[in-house]
């Protein structure tokens, strides 16, 4: 690196083009880079509790918005299902999605809240229209359930497990 030691290199630091590292921020990871279109590549860890997930009617932030002309672009998320013994009784997908709006970029299967051992999961990308992955600038990343049930109404669910997210994301900057 040349314009910093690592161990004064922050987020509010200026990159120059030689600069390349891996930094930690609480529980994100940033990948630094020195270019307006690429801000970084980051690693977000978050926990939702049974009473968030029992409520993702009400979207929980993933990643905060990160600025005018900036959009958040997920690239891969990974989740765990940590089953505590009480199977969820509804299916729902989990979503990530931009915070307002109605479509989402990618989502769980249907099956993964109902399991009834531990589970891992890949959310995967939406198959590609005019509607689905549509990106919105400077808003929130968010996570919710998807409105699509099968059995009692959507917040009918016990006391299921736990669910951590692993999600990779890239901050782009267009203006």
């Amino acid at each position: 690196m040349s314009n910093k030691a690592i161990k004064d290199f922050t987020e509010t630091s200026t990159p120059v083009t030689t600069d390349a590292l891996l930094m930690q921020r609480g529980n994100e990871y940033y990948w630094a880079s020195h270019n307006n279109v690429m801000m970084g590549i980051g690693r977000k860890v978050l926990t939702l509790t049974q009473a968030q997930i029992k409520a993702l009617s009400t979207p929980v932030v993933v990643v905060s918005a990160a600025g005018a002309g900036t959009v958040i672009d997920p690239l891969e998320c990974t989740a765990f299902l940590d089953y505590n013994g009480t199977a969820y009784a509804t299916a729902k997908c989990i979503r990530l999605k931009h915070s307002g709006n109605s479509n989402y970029i990618m989502g769980s299967s249907i099956s993964f809240l109902v399991a009834t051992a531990d589970r891992y999961e890949k959310l995967v990308m939406q198959t590609i229209s005019d509607t689905h992955q549509q990106m919105f600038a400077n808003t929130d990343l968010v996570v919710d359930a998807s409105a699509t049930t099968t059995g009692g109404a959507a917040n009918a669910i016990n006391d299921g497990g736990t669910v951590t997210l692993d999600l990779l994301y890239v901050i782009k900057k267009f203006a």
